[in-house]
């Protein structure tokens, strides 16, 4: 439960995100992957709170997402070869709406490249966030266009995909990709649910 009168009663969200990984029929493919872990505590909560807690914020996000996103970007630009300003789409995480440029920015990627978080339609989903803005922003995507995935928690992952046919792409809005948005709207309590 976030604790009333925080940002985290803002940006709590909850959601989920599904991918369909297979050899047969590809649309992308994963050029290569990388991952780090890091001991960090960021927010948390016992059993017994009733709120999440946090250190100091800033430190979360300098010695948390900061580093270990900038890392893992600069070790798949290096195990890749990938020209980072030459990405069709960059996903990044982000625990606020401008946190993903900011990172891009930092280590190269052009911010026009990095792609809307949905935060503030959805807030910050945790671990599904870079997986629905991924479904979001393959709407429109070139042939052979490279895309860099980017999540953290606990360290971080990157991604780096590439579209290998941009209309078995544009097929999977009519027969596998999808995504649901509910909200709640704060004037009038009433759900908004939007597909796409």
């Amino acid at each position: 439960n976030p604790e009333p009168a925080t940002m985290y009663e803002y940006a709590f969200g909850d959601a989920a995100a599904a991918l369909l990984v297979s050899s047969e029929n590809r649309v992308m493919e994963i050029v290569d992957h990388v991952s780090r872990t890091e001991d960090l505590i960021g927010p948390w909560r016992k059993a017994k709170d009733d709120f999440v807690r946090q250190c100091a914020g800033k430190y979360d996000e300098l010695a948390g997402s900061t580093y270990n996103v900038g890392k893992v970007i600069k070790d798949i630009a290096a195990k890749t070869k990938v020209d980072l300003s030459k990405l069709g789409k960059a996903v990044i995480y982000g625990s606020d709406p401008r946190s993903p440029a900011k990172l891009g920015k930092q280590n190269g990627i052009p911010p026009k490249v990095v792609c809307d978080n949905l935060f503030q339609i959805l807030g910050d989903t945790g671990t599904t966030q870079v997986f629905m803005t991924l479904i979001a922003s393959i709407k429109k995507v070139k042939d052979d266009e490279q895309i860099l995935l980017v999540g953290y928690g606990d360290g971080a992952d990157a991604i780096l995909l590439k579209v290998l046919d941009k209309q078995k792409v544009k097929d999977l809005k009519r027969t596998r990709r999808g995504y649901m948005i509910n909200s709640a709207t704060a004037i009038a309590g009433a759900s908004s649910t939007s597909f796409v």
